[in-house]
C-alpha cells in the first residue's frame, strides 16, 4: 500500500505542477495579448501622424509653388521686357548674374500660356540653377559689366 500511496502522491504532486505551469502560462499569454493589442492600436496613431505629415507637405508645396510661380512670373516678365529693348540672352545673363539656359528657361515662362507650361518651364529654370550651381565646386569670380544707359548715344543714333 505504501508503493500505492507513493504513487499516488507523485501523480498529485505532477499534477499540480502542471496546473501551476499552465496556469502561469496562461498568465504570460494573457500579458502578451494585452500588449499586443496596445501595439496594434498605436498603428492607427501611426496612420494619422503620417497623414497629417502628408498634407502638411503637400500645402507647403503647394504654398511655394504659388509664391514661386508669381516672383517667376515677375522676374520672366522683367527679362522680356529688357530683351525686348533689343538686349541678347547673353547680355542678360550677364546683367542678371544668371546662365543662358537661365535666362531661356525664365524667359520662356513669358511665352507659355498655360500654366502646366509655365510650372514645367519653372522647374527647368529650377532644375538649371540646381545643375548649374552644382557643376561648378569653387565660387567663379565674375568681372563686373557696368551696363550703358538705354538712352545712350548709340541708341540714339540708330
Amino acid at each position: 500500500m505504501a508503493k500505492k500511496d507513493s504513487a499516488v502522491k507523485a501523480r498529485q504532486r505532477a499534477r499540480e505542477q502542471m496546473a501551476a505551469k499552465l496556469a502561469e502560462q496562461r498568465k504570460r499569454e494573457q500579458a502578451n495579448e494585452a500588449d499586443l493589442a496596445t501595439f496594434f492600436e498605436t498603428e492607427d496613431a501611426l496612420t494619422a501622424a503620417a497623414d497629417e505629415r502628408d498634407a502638411a507637405i503637400t500645402k507647403a508645396h503647394s504654398d511655394y509653388d504659388k509664391a514661386t510661380g508669381k516672383v517667376t512670373a515677375t522676374r520672366s516678365s522683367a527679362l522680356a521686357a529688357i530683351r525686348g529693348r533689343g538686349e541678347t540672352v547673353a547680355d542678360l545673363a550677364t546683367l542678371t548674374g544668371l546662365t543662358t539656359r537661365e535666362v531661356n528657361a525664365l524667359l520662356k515662362t513669358t511665352h507659355s500660356s498655360s500654366p502646366a507650361e509655365k510650372k514645367t518651364a519653372e522647374k527647368t529654370v529650377e532644375s538649371a540653377t540646381a545643375t548649374d550651381r552644382s557643376a561648378t565646386a569653387e565660387p567663379t569670380t565674375k568681372t563686373e559689366v557696368t551696363p550703358e544707359p538705354l538712352g545712350s548715344s548709340d541708341a540714339l543714333a540708330s
